[in-house]
């Protein structure tokens, strides 16, 4: 992870933080943890009604919240395995808000920024540590 720069993972480790957050408490809402008046707020903003909220909308919420909390907190940490944490919690992300786009909400759409963003930012970081090394060789 040495070729990644201090600025880039803080940025990239932010933006995976506080999507993390954002997906664990929708999720709790969701399941009505936080109270039936955030259920039922963050229900009342899904578009198309679904017949089990628990399947389509909560659990994965939860999953890719507490994932990419623990991908975030990797990676932020210098972890090995924190790049490869991240991208496949990514790439997930992507899979999912796709799925919710076409068939739940369109505006799902919005969820794939950050990870379209962690993910170019990674792999041009580590096209240039491979230059880099060739150039070196």
């Amino acid at each position: 992870m040495e070729h990644i720069s201090k600025f880039g993972i803080g940025a990239v480790a932010f933006l995976g933080a506080v999507q993390a957050a954002l997906r664990t408490y929708f999720g709790l809402s969701g399941a009505g943890l936080l109270g039936a008046a955030a259920r039922d707020q963050v229900l009342a903003l899904i578009e198309t009604p679904v017949s089990n909220e628990m399947l389509v909308i909560i659990a994965p919420f939860l999953i890719l919240g507490l994932a990419g909390a623990a991908a975030t907190a990797s990676l932020a940490m210098g972890r090995q395995w924190g790049v490869q944490a991240t991208v496949a919690v990514s790439v997930a992300t992507i899979v999912y808000d796709m799925y919710a786009a076409l068939t739940v909400q369109s505006s799902a759409v919005i969820g794939l920024v950050v990870p379209v963003i962690t993910i170019t930012y990674l792999a041009i970081k580590r096209s240039e540590a491979l230059r880099t090394a060739g150039a070196r060789a």
